[in-house]
């Protein structure tokens, strides 16, 4: 039977997770190494030298309030809201209300998000793409989960040794405000699901990982090559659109970032990973190998033992996990698509954001991942569920 158990909370949910003994470095590179063999372990010691580890946590010296965006493109779904009633919602759903984030033996929940930097080594900033990626041992799945870093969340920063305190705010501010660990909290909190580590990779890597597989093939619509026309200097017009299109890896970053063609930037994303995936199946180990070695100088994790990183590469190799079925998904559910929106937009301190409906889309989320959910029909607080009736 699987076990359950509750998350502990700040720095010893990092510790208790390091002392698993499944945990994880990367997916993607963990797939290239069971991809490349066992001569892929062969590569492991230079490999694993090239990561950067550190405890998660970073705090900015100074804190000033988010630049607002252009929301033109999102119409907002409310009128008013109620800041002080929302905020007061999210904390009490964020603290529990006797509902512990699921932990199962049998799932590896890991938590991949891409930064912009200016220095290149994936620290400091908003998470530009935030993806959990989950691996279902027992059930030989492996689920996608795009979050729309727009979502509004109760940001808990007490952690923060020079001002402690709790914010309502963005889920991809939580990494700016916080670093990876606060998070990969948030999203916990957030969707009542352990998190068992984070990987973060600056965005200046994608082209040289794509270029050393020898690029990957997309299927680029008209208004998405039409957008990056008209607003990326130097591309003179000349991006290519239609189906199967092979794009060089400058090309694949400018497509992951559209964002106004129809709004729907997620699954960009997401639909990059699986072509990198995709390409690599289909590279030889020396191109794998070429590709991890330009990509790990700006890949963020916690501190991995080597014994811990090289067991689970084995399990990779052997279990098979490239074979296993793929789900994609993206929460929350918006209005005007199918099913019940968990999401609609509205102002928030300033800014345009999703308010989720989390006692609706953490049932789900966890449906699609263990295949069970430990949260009861009508869990949650009262003010979230009227702004969706």
């Amino acid at each position: 039977m699987s076990e359950i158990r509750a998350v502990p909370r700040a720095a010893e949910y990092v510790h208790a997770a390091a002392r698993r003994r499944w945990h994880t470095v990367l997916l993607a590179f963990l797939l290239c190494l069971s991809l490349v063999g066992v001569g892929g372990l062969f590569y492991y010691r230079s490999l694993n030298s090239r990561i950067r580890r550190d405890d998660g946590y970073y705090f900015p010296e100074e804190i000033g309030p988010e630049k607002p965006e252009r929301t033109d493109s999102i119409p907002a779904d409310l009128g008013e809201v109620d800041e002080s009633r929302l905020e007061q919602a999210l904390r009490a759903w964020a603290k529990g209300e006797g509902v512990a984030p699921l932990e199962d033996r049998n799932v590896l929940n890991i938590l991949l998000c891409g930064v912009d930097t200016q220095t290149g080594d994936a620290r400091g900033g908003p998470a530009d793409a935030i993806l959990l990626v989950s691996v279902n041992r027992k059930r030989r799945t492996v689920a996608l989960t795009s979050i729309l870093r727009d979502s509004c969340s109760y940001i808990d920063l007490s952690l923060d040794p020079k001002n402690p305190r709790a914010e309502l705010g963005r889920v991809a501010a939580a990494h700016a405000l916080g670093g990876p660990a606060t998070l990969m909290e948030t999203l916990s909190a957030d969707y009542k699901i352990h998190i068992d580590d984070y990987v973060c990779v600056d965005f200046s890597s994608f082209p040289k990982v794509i270029d050393a597989l020898g690029g990957v093939t997309l299927d680029v619509s008209r208004a998405e090559a039409g957008y990056i026309n008209r607003t990326v200097p130097g591309v003179k017009g000349q991006f290519p659109w239609g189906g199967a299109v092979r794009l060089t890896g400058e090309q694949a970053l400018l497509y992951s970032r559209v964002s106004q063609a129809d709004g729907d930037r997620a699954a960009r994303q997401q639909r990059l990973l699986l072509a990198i995936l995709d390409s690599a199946r289909q590279s030889s180990p020396g191109e794998i190998v070429k590709a991890l070695t330009r990509a790990l100088r700006q890949v963020r994790t916690t501190s991995l033992t080597e014994n811990d990183v090289t067991d689970l590469a084995k399990e990779a190799l052997t279990q098979g996990w490239l074979n296993y079925s793929i789900t994609q998904l993206r929460t929350p559910v918006l209005s005007g698509e199918e099913g019940a929106a968990a999401g609609l937009s509205a102002d928030v301190n300033g800014r345009r954001m999703w308010i989720v409906d989390y006692a609706r889309e953490a049932p789900r989320l966890q449906e699609a991942i263990y295949g069970y959910t430990n949260i009861e029909d009508g869990k949650g607080e009262d003010y979230v569920a009227s702004l969706f009736k």
